[in-house]
Formats: C-alpha cells, sequence, structure tokens
C-alpha cells in the first residue's frame, strides 16, 4: 500500500520518494488583476498628453503627481505598516539615491513624452529590461551563462534593432538617420529607471515595499520642488482648469500606486512569467488609447518597429523564464528568487512592466 500523499511548504506533493509538482489551473478572475495593471499602466502617456495641451510643463506634472502618491502612500503605511517604518529608514542613503535616481528618470520621461507621440514615448521606455540586461552581464555570473542561450542573443538583437529604429521614427512615420530630443531624453529614462530596479532589488529586497516606496516618492516630490520653482511655471496650478489638476492629483495614486499594486497581486495568481509577459501589451493599449482621444495614428513604421522590439523583449522573458536550474529530485527550481544570483536582483525588471511607473 502507498504512502499518503503529503503537500510540502514549496508546494510540492511527496509520495514516497517521488516529488511531483503540482499545477493549479488557474481561473478566470485570476487575471482580472493583470487586466486592469494594463489599463491604469496604458494610461500614463496619454494622461501626459493630456495636462500638456492644458499648457501643464514637466516640472508641474512631476510634482503634483509624485506629491500626491507620495501622500497616499503616507496614509496607507502609517495605517498598516507603521511598525515596519523605523526598519527602511536603517539606509537613507540608499533611499535617496533611489530616489534621485527615480526623479530625473521620471523627469526625462515626462519631458520626452511631451516631445514625441503617446504610443512612441511607451515604446522607448520598453528599454528599460535591456539596459539591465547590459548591467547584470557585467556583475552577475549567472547572467553571464544567461546570455549565452539562442533564444536570449537573438531576443536581444531583436530588441535592439526595433529600439533603434523607434529612436530614429518620427511623429510623421518617416525614418531618418539622426533622433531628436524627445528620443534621447526617453532613453535617458530607461537608463535611470534600470539603475534604479536594480538598486531597489539589490539594496532594498529585504525590507517592506510600501515604506520603501512611501520614502522614494517622498525624495521625489522634495527633489521636484526646486526644479519646479526655478524652471517651470509655479503659478500654473493657480490659473489651471479644474479638470487637468484633478488629473494630476487622482492619476499619480492609481497608475503608480494601485497599478503596481494590481501587478504584485498578478504575480501570486498567474506567476512571474506571465504577468511579465502580459505587460508587453502596455504600448498597444496606449495606442488604442490615444488614436481617438489624442489623434495619434500609428503609423507603419512606428507599428513595424514596436513589434520587433516587444517580439524581442517576448523571446527574452521566454528564455529568462526557462533558465532554471534542476533540483537534487530532478524538479525544476527557478532562480528567479535565489539569494545571491542574478536572478533574484533581475525579479523585479525581467520585461517592462518592472520599472518604475511614471
Amino acid at each position: 500500500m502507498q504512502p499518503a500523499p503529503t503537500v510540502e511548504p514549496s508546494g510540492k506533493r511527496r509520495l514516497g520518494s517521488n516529488t511531483v509538482a503540482l499545477v493549479r489551473r488557474h481561473l478566470a478572475s485570476d487575471y482580472f488583476p493583470i487586466a486592469m495593471c494594463l489599463f491604469l499602466w496604458a494610461m500614463v502617456t496619454p494622461v501626459l498628453k493630456y495636462v500638456q495641451e492644458h499648457r501643464c510643463d514637466e516640472y508641474n506634472a512631476v510634482f503634483y503627481r509624485t506629491t500626491f502618491t507620495a501622500l497616499a502612500l503616507t496614509f496607507w503605511v502609517f495605517r498598516y505598516h507603521r511598525a515596519q517604518l523605523r526598519e527602511v529608514l536603517r539606509f537613507p542613503v540608499r533611499l535617496i539615491l533611489l530616489g534621485l535616481f527615480y526623479l530625473v528618470g521620471v523627469l526625462a520621461f515626462v519631458a520626452g513624452t511631451f516631445l514625441t507621440s503617446a504610443t512612441l514615448a511607451i515604446l522607448i521606455t520598453r528599454a528599460v529590461p535591456l539596459f539591465a540586461i547590459v548591467f547584470s552581464v557585467f556583475c552577475f555570473v549567472d547572467e553571464r551563462r544567461l546570455v549565452r542561450r539562442p533564444g536570449f542573443v537573438i531576443g536581444f538583437l531583436l530588441a535592439t534593432l526595433g529600439l533603434s529604429g523607434l529612436c530614429l521614427t518620427k511623429d510623421s512615420g518617416q525614418v531618418e538617420w539622426s533622433f531628436g530630443q524627445g528620443a534621447g531624453l526617453l532613453l535617458l529614462c530607461a537608463f535611470l529607471w534600470a539603475l534604479y530596479s536594480l538598486g531597489v532589488k539589490a539594496w532594498l529586497a529585504k525590507v517592506q515595499p510600501t515604506v520603501a516606496s512611501m520614502i522614494i516618492f517622498w525624495v521625489a516630490s522634495l527633489g521636484s520642488l526646486p526644479a519646479l520653482l526655478i524652471w517651470g511655471d509655479s503659478r500654473w496650478i493657480l490659473n489651471a482648469e479644474p479638470m487637468p489638476i484633478a488629473v494630476l492629483v487622482i492619476t499619480g495614486p492609481l497608475i503608480m500606486g494601485l497599478g503596481e499594486s494590481l501587478y504584485f497581486v498578478s504575480v501570486r495568481r498567474i506567476g512571474l512569467a506571465s504577468s511579465t509577459s502580459a505587460t508587453l501589451l502596455v504600448p498597444l493599449i496606449t495606442a488604442v488609447m490615444a488614436w481617438p482621444t489624442l489623434g495619434e495614428r500609428p503609423t507603419v513604421a512606428l507599428a513595424g518597429f514596436g513589434a520587433l522590439m516587444l517580439a524581442g523583449l517576448a523571446l527574452i522573458v521566454r528564455t529568462r523564464s526557462g533558465h532554471v536550474k534542476l533540483e537534487k529530485g530532478g524538479v525544476p527550481e527557478p532562480l528567479v528568487g535565489r539569494q545571491g544570483t542574478a536572478a533574484a536582483v533581475m525579479g523585479r525588471i525581467e520585461a517592462p512592466p518592472e520599472e518604475p511607473v511614471a
């Protein structure tokens, strides 16, 4: 008579000496968090283009959105995570540096979006994982092994080619052998957000994420205030109509706070690889939103280079999710989450959705 199967904490079922991985079928409701997350994240650049039409500059947009996001997170932290606040404050220098990386990146993102189209901006900033991969190759041994896999190399080349084409694409749909200031700012944003994401995972992996996010947003908010007073129109809020002000106040906590929370719920329900792959649909949803609301018709060049880049990123995600290590019992164990490996550090940036949200 065979012994009854027992379920281990790891989620595997042990029957005698054999270990069997339990496969859970996902319900339709499991995909609701990622669907809402995609909708919120796709709104970022159309919202910025909307407030730009109401003469809001990048300094006002960044200051008010980060400030109200920080206020919302402060309420949440003091209500539910007050006990973890002291632990997170043990790393003031790290938090300030990460806050400055985020601030400069989001300023570059908003300014670049103002100089390009909503869809082009969201596509170029998908370059965050590409920059992060380059960084990790120099830092982690297991990441060097990963880049030798054919699927990873092909995906990286496709994504790089698509990104290069996007940077050379103009709003008219023409491709020229030079890229403008907007594309340069968006690339700077992707570079800084890749550093930010690596820093968050490497420095703050064991602290309460909501508390750390609250402090980082306060650093960004306070840091953007001098920029607003020196270079921005500090009287804009006094002369603006109520609707664009309300959009800035509401969308900050919604997109930055609720969107990120929904993503992590999705990771728990359908897994990291599925959630990451789904977020590659964000540019497509943005394009659908921008067409009727902003009159931005997608061009052939934009669609072609964008599809090339997203296909490359999808191949990278698929290759990374298959980058596994076999346990003694023969059950594949994902490297993601293992302490001290690049996969653990790259857990938040396997694909574009894991970079900070503006």
